[in-house]
């Protein structure tokens, strides 16, 4: 399961495969997502873009919540605050479910620098569709 999620998430997702997100770990409720920490994903003050940060976070959002699932979850409200700027990578985002049910979910994500320090935290709603994950 986890292979296939990866592929479909870091592969067939072609902004994740563009930012160069991967999957660490996953499992039902939960997940593990890196970031590397590189000059692309810098703002112009030197320190890892807003962008990059919310998509290392939509990222862990979205595995914690497609995995081990046969339909797809698509995230239906993100709140996120930026904490501290991080000096060094990599990132590394870590998604939990808070509350979940059949159609609605809510996930907590965090994200840390190099140095283990939370730098950013997110609040994500999830829908869950009629869609297959994997048609």
């Amino acid at each position: 399961m986890l292979e296939a999620l990866k592929k479909k998430l870091e592969h067939d997702d072609k902004y994740a495969e563009i930012t160069g997100v991967e999957i660490i770990e996953a499992r039902p409720g939960y997940s593990k997502v890196c970031l590397p920490y590189k000059e692309s994903i810098m703002n112009s003050v030197g320190v890892p873009h807003g962008g990059a940060l919310f998509t290392l976070a939509d990222m862990a959002f979205s595995t914690a919540a497609n995995y081990g699932q046969e339909k797809v979850m698509v995230s239906t409200n993100a709140n996120i605050s930026f904490i501290k700027g991080a000096k060094r990578g990599p990132l590394v985002a870590e998604g939990k479910i808070i509350n979940g049910g059949h159609r609605l979910a809510t996930y907590s994500v965090e994200i840390f620098d190099g140095d283990g320090k939370c730098i950013a935290a997110a609040m994500i709603s999830g829908y869950r569709l009629d869609t297959p994950l994997f048609p």
